[in-house]
């Protein structure tokens, strides 16, 4: 029963992720030189955001009471030095058995598996929630300090300047948690989830050729 519990979390954060994206996608579509189409497109998208903010309270809900039924899923983590480095070693082989993906792409409608940043392996992320979370972790390893500082500045904000990152979770749509009294925004698609991480990089002087990212497509294609 703990699995299917974690299987019906990991598929409402998958079902919002893909909601938000097909929400990009409409927004793309919508021809912006006919004023009339325009009209009609602003319309749909008002009221498609309207529902999906909505599906997004409730599923966070259900998600909230799953996490409490399995004690939330363990955190992946990088093996430990010693007498656990044959365990690092085979999630680095795993995932190097697998085809390769850059944070430079577009991740529409894909689902990741796993992740390896700065040499460390990351697997059993299945969503890009988890993917966020596990980077947030990563970084607050990394360097304490200024990951605390994260609040306020430029990689904690979106294009548009909205917060993505602060400690006042009041100002987030749907906030997670992420260490040292911060929240980041999570009700984002697999491609802003994407833009989130390469300005948290960068702030962190991490270059992008450090991240590389596995999709359950090509391992489901072996």
């Amino acid at each position: 029963m703990k699995t299917k519990a974690i299987q019906l979390r990991e598929a409402l954060e998958r079902i919002n992720e893909d909601l938000l994206t097909l929400s990009d996608d409409i927004w793309l579509n919508i021809d912006h030189n006919d004023p009339d189409a325009l009209e009609r497109g602003v319309d749909f998208k008002k009221a498609f955001n309207a529902r999906q903010t909505a599906f997004a309270q409730a599923a966070q809900g259900i998600i909230d009471i799953l996490e409490k039924f399995t004690a939330a899923e363990p955190e992946p983590e990088p093996a430990a030095p010693g007498r656990q480095r044959g365990a690092r070693e085979r999630k680095i082989e795993e995932l190097d058995r697998h085809q390769v993906h850059a944070l430079q792409e577009d991740f529409s409608y894909k689902r990741p598996f796993g992740m390896k940043l700065e040499g460390e392996a990351y697997t059993n992320l299945r969503t890009w929630k988890a993917v966020y979370r596990q980077v947030f972790t990563h970084l607050s390893k990394k360097e304490a300090t200024r990951f605390r500082r994260l609040d306020g500045c430029e990689a904690a904000l979106s294009r548009r300047g909205n917060p993505y990152i602060t400690r006042d979770k009041n100002l987030l749509r749907q906030s997670m948690p992420i260490g040292a009294d911060l929240y980041a925004e999570v009700n984002l698609s697999a491609n802003h989830i994407r833009d989130s991480i390469k300005r948290l990089l960068e702030a962190f002087s991490i270059p992008l050729s450090e991240i590389t990212l596995y999709l359950r497509e090509d391992r489901d294609a072996d």
